[in-house]
Order: C-alpha cells, then structure tokens, then sequence
C-alpha cells in the first residue's frame, strides 16, 4: 500500500510537471469517456432499467402469432385469454389490457383526447400499483349494468383538474358514455407505453375469436420457469389450432420476457448502434493518449534506465506507468461526466418535446449502474491505454540506454511498429463509424428533400375520430363533416377534410379502369393509392388543378360519383389521351364507377423521394367518410387562439368531440422526423469527434516521427534531397496507414450492412457506393491534410538548422 501511495505522489507531481501534456490527454479522455458514459446511460434506460412494478421479472407477455409479423407485435382475443386463463398452471394470475385512445369529457371545458387502455380488474393489482386517491378496479366495476369508473393519471388530474380533491368521485363523460373517476395514479405512472387513462374491460364473450385487440399478460407462479411456461402455453396454443381450425390455424401462443415485448421489435438496434459508436469513440480515444504516452516515453527513458539500474522491477516500472495512466483517466473522467450529463439533459428535454411512445420508465438519469459503470470505465480505460506505453517502456536495455541518448532507445522500430498499428485500427474505427453515420444523414435527409407539392407555410393540421356509437352511419358522418366545414370556411382561410394529411399515406384499392384491363397475370388488379376528400381540398393547398375542375358541393352523391387523378396517375393510364371523362372505379365490385373531372398536380402523399409521388385518386369524402380523418386549414397566422377556436367549433357542434395533435403542418413533420433526425445527429456527433481525434493523432504520430529523424533529414538535404523528396519520404508512411486504415474500414461498414440496414431508410442500400467513396475521400483528405503539416515543415528545414535540433 506504502508503495501505491508513493506512485499516486510521483504520478501528481508528473501530471503538475507537464501541464499541456496533461490537458491535452485528459481532455482526449474526456471526450472519450463522456461519449461512452452518455451512451451507456442510452442502453441502461432501455434494456437495464429496473420497472416500478412489483417483481418485475416475473411478468410475461402472451401472443398469438401467425409469423407474418413479429410476435411483439401480435395481440390476442378475449376468447383466447380466458382458454389460456383456464387452462395455464405456470402462472399465479394473468391480466390484459386493450390499447385505445379514450375521449375525456366533463363539465366546462374542452373534451380532450387521452392515450389510454381498457383493463381487467385485477391489473393495477397484478403490477403492483395502488392508486394514490381512491382505489382500483374491482371485479364488480364489470358487472352487467355496473356504472362505469375511470382510473385517471395525476398528469391529468393536475392539469385538468387543478389536483383539487373534489376530483375524485367526479363525474365525466367517457367516450361519451357517463362515467366517475374513482382513482389517480402514481406521478409518472403511465401504462403500457403513454397511456393515462384506464376503463375497466368489459365481458368480451360476444367479441369473435378472430379479434385480437388484447395483450395479455402472466405473473410466472413459483418456482416457474419461463421456458416451461413458453411450453405450456405453446401446448395449449397447438390445442386451439386443433379445436378451432377456421380462426386459430396457423397460429401460434407465444410467451416474451415482459421487457421484450415493451421493447418492440428492432428497438435494440439503433441503441447498441449508439452503444457501439460511444465505445468505438472511447477506443480511439485510448489509441490517441497510447499514442501520446509512446510518444513521452521518450523524455523518460534514461529516467527508467536509472530506475532499472539501482534495482526497480520490472513490475514496479509497469504499475508506475498503469498508476499514472489511472490518474490521467479519472482526471479526464471527471470532466467527461460533465460532457456526459450535458448530453444526456439535451437528450432529456427533446424527449419531453415530443411524445415516442416509449415505456415511461425508460429515462436516463445517472443512477447506481451508470455511476459504476463510470467509475469502472475510467479505470480500464487507464490500464488500456496505459497497458501499451507500460511493457514498451518495461522493456528498457538499460545499456542502451545510459551509453545512447534517450531519442535513440525510445524511438526504436518496436515502438514505431506499435504506434503504426494503433493508428491503422484508429484510421478504421473511424472510417467505419463515418460511413455509417453517413447512411444515416442520407436516409434522413432523403426525408427531408420530399417536395409536398405546396407551400406548407400557412397550413395547420389538426386529427379527429368521430365516436362510433354516436355516428355509426354514413349520413351522420357526412352531415357532420358538412356543418363542421360550414364553421370553419370562411373570407381570408379556406378549410378541408382528407382522410390522411399529405405526406401520411392514404387507402390501398384496387383499380379498375373502364375498357381496359389492369389485372395481371394471376388476376389480380392493379392496387392504387385513394384519398378521400372533402370540397376545397386543393383550394385549402393553394394547389390549382392541371385540367378539369375541383371537387364541388355534392359530389360523391348518386349521379354524380367523379374522382380527381394526380398527374402520375393520368401520365400511367392515359398517357396519351385527355383523362377528362375518363371512368375508373376503386374498391371492389359494389363501388361506383367515377368519371374523372380533374387533374392535380403531384403532391406528396406517399411514395419515397426516388421514385417520387405515387399515381393517385382522389375521391369525394361522401364516398368514403371515414371514421376518423385530418382537418386541414389554410390561415395567413397560426396561433394558440386559432387552435381553441378549432376546438370551441368541434365542441359547439358535440361536446365530446376532442380535437388532437392542433399544429402548423411544418411542425407536425419535425415530430413525425423528429428521431431519425436525433438519432442521425447523435451518430453523426459521434462520428465528428472520432475524425478529428483520429486527425490529430495523426498529426500527433507524424509530427513526433519527423522530431526524430531530424538528423537524418539534415544528413538527406545535406546530400541534394529535394524539398519534394522529403516530403514524400514523411508522406509515405502516412499513406501505407491511411490505406490500411481505410481499407479495413471499408470492410467493417460493409460487413455491419445486414445489421444497419434495419435502421435505414429504405431507399439507402446499407453498402451505398457513392456514401463509401465520399466518406473514403473525406478521411483520406482529413488524414492527409494532418500527415502534410508536419511534412512541409520539415521540408523547410536547411541542414543547418536540422543538425543544430539535434
């Protein structure tokens, strides 16, 4: 201990003795253990978190899968629950929930839209949350004729209601159905992702088999394995598919570790993406102080010769060395905690902007793991970097060393070697970390170069679902939207209806065209991209049609069934006619047949930015009046009071119609790129910091190198060599690294292709030519560039002046 103490004294007095050499290394580390901390903060919250929930290990997720989707994603029927319920001997009790969005009415005010679910009773109970007013569901809360009680979030009871007491025991209207608020959860508490409201599930015997809109979940009994539970239930599963052949053949039961079925399919991906860069930008790191610290050995060799020759181990000299490199760490760990905390508050505060839907308690906050997770990596990263410079300098002749000058020894081959392969695997990392976030930037910005066709600046959007006990028909829906649009259209602003805002998608049908054929050769008909709308939908664009006329009042209706074409859609079909009269029809054979009265220009509604706009149809919102749909308005200046006014017109017409997602058109498409655009941005930070801190070891390793053949290059100008040809013969070594380095980049970014391309966009090949070449050119000319420095300066030597260095 005495000695560690007195290497810990020697260690301080080297870091206080070199002062820029301890900044600049510490600050390296910084970076590089800031980035990693930050990015093992990312994967805690989402794999490592422990959940507020009662023994959370326990808790499986149960699905019916047909393996066309991910079994994550598949649901379950209510008749399959209770088969499941009954017969299942793993768990001590199972619960489900249905996910929906929920309607909140009451008196003087708004009625607002709420993710929320329809739970069995005993849930709350089954996770282990007690509400912190009132109480939870009980089994009699769905009896027949029972009244109905709502359990509500403390985010809603203090926002909507003020967190007053008397909100308890209030009544409200769910859904439009009365109903009285009979708990509040825990603050924060929401469940399955942002849901903050809850109902109980009624009796679904009525429901059939084949509707599954539940997730069920189990609490593994005890003793219970999860493998023996997946066994049971896929038994029971195989049982079903033999008991009920026309709705649960092919299906199969399925049991996921509660955390993967939260997760969701491919979320693991972009976080060990993250993960992998923060660690491959702490590695470079650790090359570039190896590097350094090569590169000091140096100065210190006569002083380890001196300490080998009066009788230092050799073990002695390499824990001096690995004592220091600590120091150095946690010095540099210490302001890359700050680095780290920074990112993670920025991180923090763009989630909250924007809803994700994420597991409410994924959040990432420095907790116990990330502390010593800190500390931990802090320590090996000092051993690592510090492990190279030890057993080089452990190696000392000491001979060598007290008869030759320390440049001689230090600079030897061996070390040289070394650092030329630290900084190969430095030039790789980087070039594979460049490439990738280069895939990402283009997928990102393929997004962002989609032309909607309009000017989006003066349009605000704004989403509503009709309740369907209140409008189940057709007419009530269309009367509606037509007195709606009456409140809303008037001088100065112009306002519509779409099934789908632009750029949103639209309904998938198949088309058939009057006098021709468009099946192919199995029969099947062409499948077209249709978009109700209502009159004024391209007035409200401020789009005027190619040909023909708009949509007017009473289209839609018998005898006067009409359709708009895109001009993609026209040019396909029609590419050498006038489509003005032309009929289609869209939809199987019931629907009309609609002549087309108009050609609009391309806006995008769905497609991909190479391909472009896809042919489309526009339909009268008669025809198809959705159940939900955008409201679009066009208006000179949005404000807060332009989206009450929405809300107070909806609400004049039905009180318990809730208007959601009010924003400029602009705005609502930063949310929906908002975390391509984070998640790009964070790689791409990475990926900066990895160049320049692979460019200034670079400089770093050259620049030392040419220090030490001063002499040599005297001797070399001496005897004629060119300005040129020294230049070269400092440039060449770079060149062989820089290759190698890129070379084996290269490599790496194509061998992780199959593994990024689930992130991509799909119009980015993981092993994009042009994005390897640009990111090839970039690093060659950064390395190049920090190779060329320190070459024509020593090109500028004369031979006096490199002789006199010496």
């Amino acid at each position: 201990m005495t000695g560690l103490f007195q290497d810990v004294k020697f260690g301080l007095r080297m870091m206080a003795r070199n002062p820029w050499f301890t900044f600049v290394a510490a600050l390296t580390l910084a970076m590089g253990i800031g980035v990693n901390s930050a990015g093992f903060s990312i994967a805690n919250g989402a794999w490592w978190k422990r959940m507020p929930f009662e023994n959370p290990k326990e808790i499986v997720a149960l699905v019916m899968s047909d393996g066309s989707i991910e079994p994550a994603q598949s649901n379950i029927s209510y008749a399959e629950f209770v088969d499941i319920q009954s017969r299942a001997r793993s768990f001590k009790e199972l619960a489900a929930f249905e996910q929906d969005a929920i309607v909140l009415g009451s008196e003087g005010s708004f009625s607002e839209r709420f993710p929320g679910a329809h739970v069995t009773p005993n849930l709350f109970a089954f996770l282990g949350v007690n509400p912190i007013r009132g109480r939870n569901f009980t089994a009699d809360d769905v009896q027949p004729g029972a009244p109905r009680v709502v359990i509500i979030s403390h985010e809603i009871w203090q926002g909507r209601f003020g967190g007053r007491e008397d909100a308890l025991g209030r009544s409200v209207r769910i859904d439009t159905v009365p109903a009285t608020i009979v708990g509040i959860t825990p603050p924060g508490f929401r469940f399955p992702y942002s849901e903050k409201i809850w109902t109980p599930l009624q009796q679904h015997e009525n429901i059939p088999r084949s509707s599954r809109t539940l997730v069920a979940l189990g609490r593994l009994g005890p003793g219970a394995e999860l493998e023996a539970a997946r066994s049971e239930v896929r038994g029971i599963g195989q049982n079903l598919q033999h008991n009920f052949p026309d709705t649960n053949k092919g299906y199969e039961a399925i049991v996921l570790a509660f955390i993967d079925w939260a997760n969701g399919p491919g979320a693991d991906t972009p976080v060990l993406m993250l993960f992998g860069a923060a660690a491959s930008v702490l590695v470079i790191a650790c090359v570039n102080v190896a590097n350094l610290l090569l590169s000091r050995a140096v100065q210190r060799s006569r002083e380890i010769a001196v300490r080998t020759a009066i009788g230092a181990s050799r073990w002695r000299i390499i824990r001096q060395v690995l004592v220091e490199s600590v120091m150095l760490s946690l010095a540099g760990g210490l302001f890359g905690l700050f680095l780290s905390g920074a990112g993670i508050r920025w991180l923090t505060r763009g989630l909250a902007s924007v809803d994700l839907g994420m597991p409410f308690w994924i959040n990432f906050e420095m907790d116990y793991r990330v502390s010593a997770y800190f500390f931990l990596s802090c320590v090996a990263t000092g051993i690592a970097f510090g492990s190279v410079p030890a057993l080089q300098i452990s190696r000392t002749n000491v001979n060598d060393h007290l008869k030759e000058g320390a440049r001689q020894a230090a600079g030897g081959s061996r070390a040289r070697r070394m650092s030329s392969l630290l900084l190969v695997a430095e030039i790789a990392i980087t070039t594979t970390l460049l490439a990738e976030a280069g895939l990402l930037t283009k997928g990102f910005l393929h997004t962002t170069r989609m032309e909607p066709g309009f000017d989006t600046r003066h349009l605000m959007v704004a989403h509503l679902t009709l309740p369907w006990n209140q409008y189940r028909s057709n007419s009530e829906r269309i009367a509606f939207a037509e007195a709606f649009m009456e409140r809303l259209d008037r001088p100065g602003r112009s306002a519509t209806i779409a099934f789908q805002h632009p750029l949103a998608g639209t309904i998938l049908q198949p088309l058939k065209l009057d006098g021709r054929d468009t099946a192919n050769k199995t029969g099947t008909l062409t499948i077209v991209d249709t978009l109700p709308v209502h009159t004024g939908y391209f007035r409200t664009l401020d789009v005027k049609l190619k040909l023909g006329r708009d949509f007017e009042h009473g289209d839609g209706s018998a005898g006067s069934e009409v359709a708009i074409v895109n001009e993609r859609f026209a040019a396909r079909y029609w590419p050498s006619e006038n489509p003005i009269g032309k009929r289609l029809r869209v939809g199987n054979e019931m629907a009309p047949w609609l002549r087309v009265v108009g050609v609009s220009p391309d806006i995008f509604q769905t497609g991909s930015v190479l391909s472009g706009p896809r042919p489309m149809v526009y339909v009268p919102y008669r025809l198809n009046p959705a159940q939900s749909f955008s409201v679009l308005l066009h208006t000179e200046e949005f404000s807060g009071a332009t989206a009450t006014e929405l809300r107070a017109e909806a609400a004049k017409l039905d009180p318990d119609l809730a208007l959601y997602a009010v924003m400029s058109f602009d705005e609502e498409i930063r949310l929906d790129r908002w975390p391509n655009r984070v998640f790009a941005a964070i790689l791409g930070i990475f990926s900066l910091m990895a160049l320049v801190m692979s460019s200034v070891g670079l400089y770093g390793v050259t620049a030392h190198g040419v220090s030490q053949r001063t002499q040599e290059i005297g001797v070399r100008a001496a005897l004629g060599a060119t300005r040129g040809g020294v230049i070269w013969l400092v440039l060449k070594q770079c060149v062989l690294r820089v290759t190698a380095g890129l070379s084996l980049g290269l490599l790496g970014a194509a061998f992780l292709g199959d593994f990024v391309k689930r992130v991509l966009s799909p119009e980015v090949p993981p092993r994009d030519p042009l994005t390897f070449v640009s990111i090839s050119v970039l690093m060659a000319a950064v390395a190049l560039t920090a190779c060329i420095i320190p070459a024509w300066r020593a090109a500028r030597f004369t031979p006096a002046d490199a002789l006199r260095m010496e």
